[in-house]
């Protein structure tokens, strides 16, 4: 399963009817799970009921649900009811099956239940761009109104977002999605040529979109790009080869790439800004 399929999933998680609308119950989960990964860094694909997930469940409810007090059942149906969603399996500590009656934090403490994940969701989970492109998904989908708190709670820059969501799409599809781009200019290109006053009515109608990009702050952008240059995804020869092997790039392109920066930079990629 490619990336672009599993956050399609993700974006389509069958939800409950809740309050007029649908359960935030399954996405403020799968968000916990995301920062759950970040805190501790498993070796494995499992994802056990502990004190680290109920904290991070509480905190991201609170922060994305805020019309709802928290309560420590709010966890017990969603870790149940993921496992229709074909990536998440809860099981008991034994091995078996979790059972849908075990609907409070104690007894899924007791009987040492955890999720275990899909190859592919696991895979996911592990890489911090991949990671990190869930949680935008997740937010973007469910969250638009309230995903800037959780945002700040966390720190996080909503611009590097946007940056690490385009690397990864352009490295797994980058002719087609330029090719779209570039064929859209050219077609807007012919329309303001061979259209009759279509040069005033573009500057008529860009002018107030242009005045607001030269009047605006550049700060965001360079705070973006600032973190970009800071945010290390490869330390080693061998993360660096898997970072763009996984994003479609050959052997030979991934050698060239790397020595490219080399040569630029004189020390071979590892940040975000150095792969772009």
């Amino acid at each position: 399963m490619s990336i672009q399929d599993f956050l399609t999933r993700l974006a389509t998680i069958k939800r409950a009817p809740w309050q007029g609308g649908k359960a935030p119950h399954k996405p403020v989960l799968l968000l916990a799970v995301a920062d759950w990964f970040e805190e501790n860094s498993p070796t494995e694909p499992l994802v056990p009921v502990d004190e680290t997930l109920v904290r991070l469940f509480k905190e991201n409810w609170e922060l994305l649900v805020p019309t709802e007090a928290y309560s420590a059942t709010l966890l017990t149906q969603p870790f149940y009811y993921l496992k229709s969603e074909g990536f998440w399996t809860p099981l008991l500590g034994n091995g078996q099956p979790m059972e849908p009656q075990l609907k409070s934090i104690k007894r899924l403490y007791e009987t040492n239940a955890a999720a275990q994940l899909s190859e592919a969701a696991f895979r996911y989970y592990q890489q911090p761009v991949e990671r990190e492109l869930i949680r935008t998904k997740l937010l973007d989908a469910f969250f638009p109104d309230t995903k800037q708190r959780y945002l700040d709670a966390r720190g996080t820059d909503p611009l590097l977002t946007e940056i690490e969501a385009d690397i990864l799409m352009d490295a797994a599809a980058p002719a087609p999605r330029y090719e779209r781009r570039v064929k859209g200019l050219r077609e807007w290109e012919g329309y303001i040529r061979h259209s009759k006053f279509a040069a005033n009515r573009f500057a008529r109608e860009a002018a107030p979109a242009l005045e607001h990009f030269a009047d605006s702050s550049p700060m965001p952008f360079l705070n973006g790009i600032k973190t970009a240059r800071e945010r290390i995804v490869a330390r080693k020869d061998e993360d660096r080869e898997t970072f763009l092997r996984k994003r479609g790039f050959s052997k030979a392109e991934t050698a060239k790439i790397v020595a490219t920066v080399l040569n630029e930079e004189g020390r071979p990629p590892e940040t975000i800004y150095d792969f772009v």
